[in-house]
């Protein structure tokens, strides 16, 4: 295999390796990141070192390029192969219902005072909801035990009131994180869960150095892990703009960590056209060193609709609901679509879902085996605790189980595609020579300004999707309020101009 050459800020970054200190790389889309690390490794030689990713196909893919003396594993697998089998074995048990959860604990309807002097009742079904989700918060913190802060704070409820419902329900939240940590108990245990357990346990991961790649990603319990190995060097490597898995329960962790940091921002995936837009973005998210492109590669930026025969390769999307809306499109066109989804959690979701909606127990999807009808398990996607099935449910409730199951039972793999469609969060980390992105990405007229705005966390996510594009980048869709948004920035040239 031919050995890389590094660049100027790659030899830094490995010069900063050797000294054995901890430190962080920010690096930005296509900097050659990944690189970086397997040059970081390969100079340490045999020294023993850990790889941590996100993704057990990330894991596997890096296991084949890293030296031997390296481990690659997820934070998750790391935790799972620690634990002793009583423990982690609970991921496989069933989903208990809020209301069966309630009625377990002995739950009442209270009734408390609202701030503007009525009496409320909190069912039992809403106090167990509150408890179900305490625990969840905290399994996404790094705290020491749940405490009150994690409970649901509801502004309507009047202040004493809700504090005396808060205290009130902490003995049972107490009670909920035991059954969690129990291996005789019947409750299921999340993948957060036992990685909770795993930090508690105050772990040392066997390693003399630690290379956290996409550390922009983590959460609270994986940055409590890393800070505590006092006896390996921890290299944090990521790009704090690429930080899209909020929903997740991911901070600001490449900001968060005190160290000293080294920069990559020369991008070997695009030329300067894109390289152009996508510092724009940067400069929106207030950040002042652009990224750079390669003056080799020939990148187009599109920005009005056209009449160009562009052979698109990826169309990326903001919701899964727009990205199934483009599939039945590219479907009736008669293209093989990829669609980045768990194809086959997806089908089990559907079955369970079509049999509930008929008011029939699900034999399918633990994750809605003990649910009652649809309506329980829609209410249940608006907890904290219900979050992950939430993306389902919406699919569902917009297109029906069986249009979404014969649509995805459609999806081909992406080598087999002639196209691939796909929600920003899940392309991130891939490329692909032509890109559109589609119009869905939220903005907001910001009536001061006149200008169109966004959340920063959307400004994010779409530098995310925009810098997937190698070659061409069709943006046409969202053209409108994406200038209006950079106010009078000429931001690009038109595609006529790029093809003289």
């Amino acid at each position: 295999m031919m050995k890389l050459k590094p660049t100027r800020e790659q030899g830094a970054a490995i010069d900063l390796s050797m000294t054995g200190a901890t430190f962080k790389v920010i690096a930005r889309a296509g900097s050659g990141k990944t690189a970086l690390l397997n040059m970081i490794a390969t100079t340490k030689g045999r020294t023993p070192g850990v790889y941590l990713v996100f993704g057990r196909e990330n894991a596997a893919e890096a296991r084949q390029r890293l030296p031997k003396s390296v481990t690659c594993s997820t934070f998750h697998a790391l935790a799972y192969r620690s634990l002793p089998p009583g423990i982690t074995a609970k991921i496989n048990n069933t989903t208990e219902t809020l209301e069966l959860l309630g009625l377990r604990m002995g739950f009442k309807p209270i009734v408390v005072p609202n701030i503007m002097g009525r009496m409320v009742e909190l069912s039992g079904y809403h106090l167990a909801q509150m408890v179900n989700d305490a625990v969840a918060r905290f399994c996404k913190s790094a705290d020491l035990a749940p405490s009150v802060r994690h409970l649901d704070w509801n502004p309507v409820i009047e202040r004493q009131a809700m504090e005396q419902v808060q205290l009130d329900l902490m003995p049972y939240v107490h009670a909920l994180w035991a059954e969690f940590q129990s291996p005789t108990s019947r409750f299921r245990l999340s993948h957060d869960g036992y990685l909770k357990i795993w930090q508690l346990s105050q772990p040392e991961i066997e390693a003399r150095y630690i290379l956290q790649d996409e550390a922009q990603d983590g959460d609270d319990v994986m940055l409590d892990i890393l800070d505590k190995q006092y006896h390996a060097q921890v290299i944090y490597a990521g790009d704090p703009h690429q930080q899209i898995m909020e929903f997740r329960g991911s901070v600001d962790a490449m900001q968060r960590v005190v160290a000293p940091e080294t920069w990559l921002t020369e991008s070997f995936r695009f030329g300067k056209s894109i390289a152009d837009v996508s510092s724009l973005i940067l400069r929106k998210l207030g950040e002042t060193t652009p990224i750079r492109g390669q003056d080799s590669i020939h990148s187009v930026v599109i920005d009005e609709a056209h009449d160009i025969d562009i052979p698109v390769k990826a169309v990326l999307c903001r919701t899964n609901a727009t990205a199934v809306a483009q599939m039945a499109d590219e479907l009736r066109a008669g293209r093989r679509v990829a669609l980045r989804a768990n194809i086959s959690e997806i089908r089990s979701f559907c079955e369970a879902a079509r049999q509930l909606m008929c008011g029939v127990s699900p034999d399918s999807s633990k994750a809605l085996a003990l649910f009652r009808d649809w309506m329980e398990v829609q209410d249940y996607a608006e907890t904290f605790a219900g979050r992950e099935i939430a993306p389902y449910v919406k699919l569902i409730d917009d297109h029906g189980p069986d249009l979404l199951e014969e649509m995805v039972r459609a999806s081909v793999p992406d080598r087999h595609a002639d196209i691939t469609i796909s929600t920003a969060h899940k392309a991130k980390g891939l490329e692909f020579d032509s890109v559109r992105v589609e119009g869905d990405f939220r903005f907001f007229l910001d009536t001061e300004t006149n200008r169109m705005e966004q959340a920063e966390e959307e400004t994010r996510l779409l530098y995310v999707a925009m810098t997937r594009a190698r070659q061409w980048l069709d943006i046409s869709p969202l053209a409108e309020n994406f200038k209006m948004m950079l106010a009078d920035a000429r931001i690009i040239e038109s595609p006529q101009e790029c093809l003289m």
